[in-house]
């Protein structure tokens, strides 16, 4: 029984270019194949999945926050914060979302004008609920 001896990497691709300026057939140029093309992708929202708020303060980049309508509060959120005053309900609502430390100290880094913006934004679905409205004059 014989058997045969494998060629190494260098002596087989040796052996493919014959004498007339050909690889496995093919003509050798000196052409560079074109770099892959670049595609820039969003960065991951650090909310996953979750529908998003976004603001964008003048001079800064955007704030990101779950949207407000993926907030699980039930009845005892409620009652635990209702005798906090506004701001610290946006603290606990903040923490609620899973919104992190740092990305709260730049909405509380905000002037006051941008800051009420930022606020009557995000929790606009929650004070005007979608199809309900006050009742009509009579």
């Amino acid at each position: 029984m014989t058997t045969a001896k494998r060629a190494t990497p260098r002596k087989a691709a040796a052996a493919k270019v014959n004498g007339k300026g050909r690889a496995n057939g093919l003509p050798l140029t000196n052409a560079v194949a074109a770099p892959e093309q670049f595609v820039p992708r969003e960065p991951a929202s650090p909310y996953g999945s979750k529908q998003t708020y976004t603001f964008k303060p003048a001079g800064a980049p955007e704030i990101v926050f779950p949207h407000i309508s993926e907030v699980d509060a039930d009845a005892h959120f409620f009652w635990k914060i209702y005798q906090l005053n506004e701001m610290f309900q946006a603290f606990e609502w903040m923490n609620k979302a899973g919104v992190s430390r740092d990305i709260q100290e730049r909405v509380m880094l905000l002037n006051d004008a941008e800051k009420a913006k930022f606020f009557s934004g995000w929790f606009g679905a929650v004070v005007t609920p979608q199809g309900v409205a006050p009742p009509g004059e009579s």
